[in-house]
């Protein structure tokens, strides 16, 4: 997607979302997430597949649950 359309993807999140879930393990470094109304759940799965999210479903549930605005989380 890139920075430039990751930066209108953030703008355009800001005030609907309570967290936002992501595959990009880059993305914490390439934005400043300051300022942000939602969290940001980083996802690591070894293929974009259902069983590989299915394996970690409670990570991503308690990381979504727990993250604040501006954080960033991480479910592995």
């Amino acid at each position: 997607m890139g920075r430039f359309a990751d930066h209108i993807l953030l703008q355009r999140l800001q005030g609907h979302c309570e967290v936002f879930l992501t595959l990009d393990r880059g993305f914490e470094h390439e934005h400043n997430l300051s300022l942000l109304s939602f969290g940001i759940v980083i996802v690591h799965v070894a293929r974009n597949r259902f069983a590989h999210y299915e394996a970690i479903r409670k990570q991503i549930s308690d990381a979504v649950t727990s993250v604040r605005p501006a954080e960033v989380a991480h479910a592995s």
